[in-house]
């Protein structure tokens, strides 16, 4: 990140927190691309931020038909719900924070769309080698989060967050297509350097600059 930009970014920060942390303590219907869905409070709302629809447009020029999707720390399964009601993908969505995951099952009711849902700790209760594709729209500020809601932000002090999302990775290799959107706001030769301890790589495959800031989906390999 730039010195500039990130001057800026540490200014406007808690005032983005606080507007966030106002504005997300009740439930909100989210309206895009034909689909509708409830977001409850303290549920990552993917209208709020680029990450979501920037991981799905991405995702979207991938052969998707009958293939076995999950959608890790899926939030508010916006993703999820798309890929099975427009793709014919056989999807998964986990989080780790029970509003999500009553949420999950509201739209999962509402849309009457199958999705399996699963409450799970990153791959604690989800077997990496059950799936075709992974996708991964991780937590990437170095901060510990004091609630729920901002464990979707914060991936801990000292990235503890990808330490075990790599180690796990790491235990199941197999031919699981893996990808994870990452920010030009967060350190990204840090977390590079966390999954080559890993014996892991990160290989760009997609960039796209938006509202000044650029995104980019990493294949983990």
């Amino acid at each position: 990140m730039s010195t500039t930009r990130n001057i800026i970014k540490r200014l406007v920060t808690p005032l983005l927190s606080k507007w966030y942390a106002r504005n997300n303590d009740r439930a909100q219907l989210y309206k895009s691309r034909g689909l509708e869905i409830n977001v409850l409070p303290e549920v990552f709302h993917p209208g709020y931020f680029l990450s979501t629809n920037i991981l799905l447009d991405f995702v979207l020029t991938k052969e998707l038909k009958s293939k076995k999707v999950l959608e890790l720390g899926a939030g508010s399964g916006f993703i999820s719900f798309y890929l099975a009601k427009n793709c014919d993908s056989k999807v998964t969505a986990t989080d780790i924070n029970p509003k999500a995951i009553e949420g999950l099952k509201i739209n999962r009711d509402n849309l009457k769309l199958h999705v399996d849902i699963v409450e799970s700790n990153l791959f604690e209760k989800v077997d990496v080698t059950a799936f075709d594709i992974i996708l991964i729209n991780p937590p990437y500020y170095p901060k510990n989060p004091d609630s729920m809601q901002f464990a979707a932000f914060y991936c801990g002090e000292d990235f503890g967050y990808f330490k075990r999302l790599f180690n796990d990775l790491r235990a199941k290799k197999n031919e699981t297509a893996i990808y994870m959107i990452l920010s030009q706001d967060c350190d990204i030769e840090h977390i590079s350097a966390l999954a080559k301890t890993n014996e892991l790589g990160l290989q760009e495959v997609f960039r796209t600059k938006k509202m000044g800031e650029m995104n980019y989906v990493f294949e983990v390999q």
